[in-house]
């Protein structure tokens, strides 16, 4: 029995994994969780499953703190399902506690993408991608011994969001951008795949993972979101992984790696699907526009892209700016932003802290 802890228990991954363990109790026990403003709902959670140690993170979360939680809990692996950049501590402390982490929490990629896949090496504490995309991409390219085979290209597949096929953004709710057509999904993330910028956070977490250059990742639009990302090798060969749109597949891979069980979700009925493909509308979506700018200087930019986004997205979703006012946003802090190295991990805190100063002067400014 593998034992695990949740950290971010309560948001959308980390309510799948609990009940992905609570369904397979032979398989899983969950010996530590961790919640902020559902800690309540976690200690009811708690009480049913026997869980013995449980976190509040609505204080001021240090790395101290978190690593007593780990040590306390004595995990197998550690699942980091925490949203957006606070989710990055969670990280580094498991990493520095040499223990496997499955990753749910793309921005500590994506801010501090060198650093983290630096330190998993030196601790030897793998990351396995929880991601559905990362997750499909790491079935393609696992061998039997863990290593990475060599490729080509990957590419990331992406819903579309709510407004694919859309030849005008303007005018558009909360409302609208929060009912996503194939996914079950956390306010933050459901607005991220509105505009893109979640596939945007996924292009910069997959150059880290899978160490690829900007030309080796390329985003295609499929609605039916069954394809979940595919790998050309040298040989032009592209294999892809299928399954449907379900969160309770790459947790189960990820907590189960390098071996599978069945995780109860249906086999697809090949004869009814028609799966499309398309280019994504780069005009439309000036995510992607920004993520080229971005991508092709690396450095400091995805850590002022992600936190930049983390601020005008919120703005959107309480209602202070409109829907394409985050594109504009994120234009003018990443275009400002001078370009150097992240220099250590304080840095990148400070970078991050100055770009999102930057976009709430300009949300305030609407």
């Amino acid at each position: 029995m593998k034992k695990v802890l949740i950290f971010g228990a309560s948001g959308s991954v980390g309510r799948s994994t609990i009940e992905l363990i609570r369904n397979n109790p032979e398989q899983f026990k969950i010996v530590g969780a961790s919640a902020g403003s559902r800690f309540e709902d976690l200690k009811q959670t708690a009480a049913e499953l026997n869980i013995a140690h449980i976190l509040d993170t609505r204080g001021d979360m240090t790395m101290e703190v978190i690593t007593s939680f780990i040590q306390q809990s004595e995990p197998d692996i550690v699942l980091n399902a925490v949203s957006g950049f606070a989710g990055l501590r969670f990280t580094l402390a498991t990493l520095e506690s040499n223990l496997p982490l499955a990753l749910a929490n793309k921005e500590s990629l994506v801010a501090a993408g060198d650093f983290v896949m630096a330190l998993s090496k030196e601790r030897k504490a793998p990351i396995i991608p929880v991601d559905s995309e990362h997750s499909a991409v790491w079935q393609c390219l696992a061998n039997n011994d863990t290593t990475l085979k060599p490729f080509r290209k990957i590419f990331l597949t992406c819903s579309g969001g709510p407004f694919f096929g859309w030849d005008n953004l303007e005018n558009i709710t909360p409302q609208q951008a929060l009912k996503h057509p194939n996914w079950d999904m956390g306010a933050g993330i459901t607005v991220d795949s509105a505009t893109l910028a979640n596939k945007c956070l996924e292009f910069f977490e997959a150059m880290h993972l899978f160490s690829a250059t900007k030309d080796q990742v390329e985003i295609v639009i499929h609605p039916q979101s069954v394809v979940h990302s595919m790998v050309q090798f040298e040989d032009s060969s592209i294999i892809a992984q299928l399954s449907p749109p379900s969160m309770q597949l790459p947790i189960a891979y990820a907590l189960n790696f390098p071996e599978r069980s069945d995780c109860g979700l249906p086999t697809p009925d090949f004869s009814a699907l028609d799966l499309n493909f398309r280019a994504p509308d780069k005009n439309l979506f000036r995510t992607l526009e920004v993520l080229e700018h971005c991508a092709t200087h690396m450095q400091n930019l995805p850590t002022v892209f992600n936190a930049v986004n983390e601020e005008a997205r919120n703005a959107f979703i309480n209602g202070q700016i409109s829907f394409t006012r985050i594109f504009e946003i994120l234009e003018a802090v990443t275009t400002q932003t001078r370009i150097k190295p992240l220099e250590n991990l304080g840095h990148i805190y400070e970078i991050d802290q100055l770009a999102r100063e930057m976009a709430r002067a300009l949300i305030n400014k609407n």
